[in-house]
């Protein structure tokens, strides 16, 4: 009799990174109850901390200078401890000023990677650092080891509908959601089969269970029930089960986001900046400014979202307005009632905010390269060529902020009025969502252009694998025209 699925051969070498990570899944060492991100970081060999909170999402990072650095009578220390472990030659090391849950840190981070970069023990590694820093009485720095080929954060891309994995949740996704009700209560909040990896290439299939951060359950044991009922329909290969800690919040709802970087002066209103409706504390995107043509009119205005500008409950029109969406020749009075201006007012007071502090922690950068510049005076030495360029760099970017935070203050700007929406809209099996904002005469003649590609930071950017060819990126500043009909 045929086995229901093909016994693999044996492996002639160390298993793959991806097998890795599913060995301690399946390893009874991680079994019990504890919280979701220690599981998720006991079951990653790809990174090796020693500070008590593992998750990577909440850390955050920024460059230490080298007058900082407190490790810098150690540098050679460290350098012969990481050539024990015969790291190949594309491996770093560096200090940051680490912050994670209100708590903050010297970090020492060492990046592993190059050729069989995968079979590095990172624990051994942040042991014997973490060892050598008490030593020398510097037992606050803390110390982070990753495997730079083969760590990072799990991005979500989106599955065929006709993937197995797709189609076996299909069927079981009742029996799934009765048991994640039963396991975790109200914890969960998302659970959905997705394409999972750094990035669209190496991404593969994956059934994806969101939970509150700081839940607490037996992982080993979910995991195992959630395997057992996929394998009923479809070989083990295609069972990952990733549980990643976060929050979902409805659309617009997330947090602000601070544009003190993107506004260029008074008059910069454009293509994806925030857009809030006037009296109200959500936010959404703005499109882009359009020209539609409409019973013989042509109005000029904006492109958002309809999920964005739908009222909320207990609005006595909602359930009109979803089914039919919003025109100049609605029965329900509803143009004029929403006013949408920029920035989103809790993008406003974020940025002012970001301002604020970025120029209070330029003061104190700028004080402290003052002052070791006049200690070396004092002793009858020149200044470092490099602390002068780090003092102009400094005075440089602290004026761009002071220019920028009076056009922040002046905002938001009043843009226009609701015209027209989709409502909740599906045309062909695809989700319509789009509403159109008719700019008052004020606003067109001030804020009304072409819309042109923006700037992308490079750590935004597609990418495609080695092998590939480069992505195809529009230029920044290219003028973007035609928008298809409404």
């Amino acid at each position: 009799m045929a086995e229901a699925f093909p016994i693999p051969p044996l492996s002639r070498g160390p298993p793959s990174p991806r097998k890795r990570c599913r060995l301690l899944r399946e390893s009874e060492d991680n079994e019990g109850d504890m919280e979701i991100e220690h599981y998720v970081h006991r079951t990653d060999p790809f990174r090796s901390i020693s500070f008590p909170n593992p998750d990577p999402t909440a850390l955050n990072v920024t460059t230490m200078t080298a007058e900082e650095d407190p490790t810098q009578h150690l540098h050679r220390d460290i350098s012969n401890t990481l050539d024990q472990y015969g790291l190949p030659a594309e491996s770093l090391f560096h200090m940051l000023n680490a912050t994670i849950s209100g708590a903050s840190f010297p970090l020492l981070r060492v990046v592993v990677a190059g050729d069989h970069s995968a079979l590095v023990p990172l624990g051994s590694i942040k042991s014997d650092l973490t060892t050598l820093l008490d030593n020398h009485t510097l037992s606050q720095i803390q110390v982070e080891v990753i495997n730079g080929d083969h760590f990072y954060i799990p991005t979500l891309f989106p599955i065929h509908s006709t993937a197995e994995l797709a189609i076996a949740f299909h069927h079981l996704k009742d029996e799934i959601v009765r048991l994640l009700d039963e396991t975790l209560g109200t914890k969960w909040q998302l659970v959905c089969p997705f394409n999972v990896g750094r990035d669209s290439r190496s991404a593969r299939p994956a059934l994806v269970v969101g939970v509150l951060p700081s839940t607490n359950a037996n992982w080993y044991q979910l995991q195992a029930h959630l395997t057992h009922r996929l394998t009923s329909h479809i070989p083990p290969v295609f069972t990952d089960i990733e549980f990643l800690p976060g929050k979902l919040s409805l659309l617009g709802e997330g947090d602000p986001v601070s544009f003190k970087d993107r506004v260029k002066g008074p008059g910069d209103i454009q293509m994806g900046y925030s857009i809030g409706i006037r009296g109200h504390s959500n936010a959404g995107t703005l499109g882009g400014f359009v020209e539609v043509t409409y019973d013989g009119e042509t109005h000029r205005g904006l492109l958002t979202n309809y999920h964005f500008v739908r009222p909320s409950p207990p609005y006595a029109h909602l359930d009109t307005i979803n089914r039919k969406g919003i025109s100049p020749l609605s029965s329900v009075p509803f143009q004029g009632a929403m006013t949408v201006e920029s920035l989103a007012r809790m993008d406003r007071d974020y940025t002012l905010t970001d301002l604020d502090d970025q120029l209070h922690a330029l003061e104190t950068q700028k004080a402290r390269v003052v002052d070791f510049i006049r200690q070396r005076q004092l002793i009858g030495k020149a200044p470092r060529a490099s602390s002068q360029q780090q003092l102009e760099a400094v005075e440089t970017w602290e004026r761009t902020l002071i220019a920028t935070r009076p056009v922040i203050q002046a905002m938001p700007h009043v843009l226009g009025d609701v015209h027209s929406a989709s409502g909740l809209l599906v045309h062909r099996r695809r989700v319509i969502d789009w509403a159109f904002v008719e700019l008052t005469p004020e606003a067109e003649e001030r804020f009304f252009r072409a819309n042109r590609m923006p700037e992308v930071p490079r750590n935004q950017m597609p990418r495609s694998g080695r092998s590939g060819p480069p992505p195809a990126l529009v230029p920044a500043g290219t003028r973007l025209d035609e928008f298809s009909s409404l």
